[in-house]
């Protein structure tokens, strides 16, 4: 049976675009695994090697950067690599068929944004307290795609900080998650629009000093 009646028959997911027939690579190495089993078996001792650029390990088979993104966020923030592989490796999946399919501009996770906006910030004065405060949000935006951050999501996470913190100590986590959408959007092309992340207002005659990034954001 020829991949094109496979995909007829649903046993492979695939799109005919005009007299063409598209499939997504990850699908297709899924499907060879499930019909060699024991070949996929012996190959599991091997399946995993270094990355040149990190110290971070890589899939020999399909796509890297999920796993790599997985591991660097993990890395970075001192997390224990929790059991989130398979949703990110299905939503990297799903975005990977809309390029294909509908050449759509790839869709980019949270987790990639952090790993990025930590490697270009780390000379930043409060470089630590970004890590700290990007940990405590994992829990909330580590599973989404950039796109999945909304308006609803940035409430949410005012409504819990808040169950902790005054409102001064909320607006420097707003703050973070607003920059790296920004720049994630101007600087890195990843997103076309991002949600108007509003602060609370603070009162007046309270003096703090600022970082320069933080200037250029407030700026915007």
């Amino acid at each position: 049976m020829t991949l094109q009646e496979k995909a007829r028959a649903g046993e492979i997911p695939g799109a005919k675009i005009g007299k063409c027939w598209v499939f997504v690579d990850v699908d297709l190495i899924e499907h060879i695994r499930s019909q060699y089993p024991r070949r996929v078996l012996q190959s599991e001792r091997k399946e995993l090697e270094p990355c040149h650029s990190t110290n971070a390990t890589t899939h020999r088979i399909g796509g890297s950067r999920s796993a790599t993104a997985e591991e660097q966020y993990s890395a970075a923030l001192g997390l224990e690599d929790k059991s989130q592989a398979q949703e990110y490796h299905d939503k990297l999946k799903a975005s990977l068929w809309e390029q294909q399919r509908l050449g759509v501009k790839p869709r980019r996770a949270w987790k990639e944004a952090v790993v990025r906006w930590l490697a270009e910030t780390s000379e930043k004065v409060t470089h630590q307290e970004d890590v700290r405060q990007l940990r405590w949000l994992d829990p909330i935006l580590g599973r989404l795609m950039l796109d999945e951050i909304t308006l609803d999501v940035i409430d949410g996470v005012k409504a819990e900080k808040l169950k902790t913190a005054n409102k001064p100590t909320v607006n420097r986590y707003l703050a973070l998650v607003r920059a790296i959408l920004r720049r994630a959007r101007d600087d890195w092309e990843w997103i076309d629009k991002t949600p108007k992340v509003k602060l609370f207002k603070e009162g007046p005659g309270r003096e703090r000093s600022i970082t320069v990034e933080q200037a250029a954001d407030a700026s915007r």
